[in-house]
């Protein structure tokens, strides 16, 4: 959960310097000058992957303010892709954390989910 809230964070700021989120297709290339070190996109349950994460494809390019009810849209979420620079619409969702994923969500904060409630999420359109 801790190396998904300092993405978030990380993207938030990028939103807030570029007036955007970023381009789905290059969200960590453009988020790593807001970390330290690529060591936060590693998952420590998933330490075989270069990236345990996705971007949510439908929020690449768009501004923050426009999201309606951002509390309830994903933005980062645990992947099985494991490639930098990863987006899609939740079909790459790993249930890594007892039968759970924990995701990020527009607002900024993050929750782990159980296997249901983690795919309504992906269900509605932000």
């Amino acid at each position: 959960m801790s190396n998904q809230h300092q993405i978030a964070r990380a993207l938030q700021m990028y939103a807030a310097d570029n007036d955007v989120l970023p381009a789905a297709s290059q969200w960590t290339d453009k988020v790593k000058p807001y970390f330290r070190n690529d060591y936060i996109l590693v998952c420590p349950s998933a330490k075989q992957l270069k990236c345990g994460y996705a971007f949510y494809r439908p929020l690449g390019g768009r501004k923050a303010a426009t999201i309606s009810n951002p509390a309830t849209v994903p933005m980062i979420f645990d992947s099985s892709q494991g490639q930098f620079n990863y987006a899609d619409e939740g079909q790459s969702l790993d249930l890594r954390h007892l039968n759970g994923a924990v995701i990020s969500l527009a607002d900024g904060h993050v929750r782990w989910f159980k296997e249901g409630d983690a795919k309504a999420l992906f269900q509605k359109r932000p």
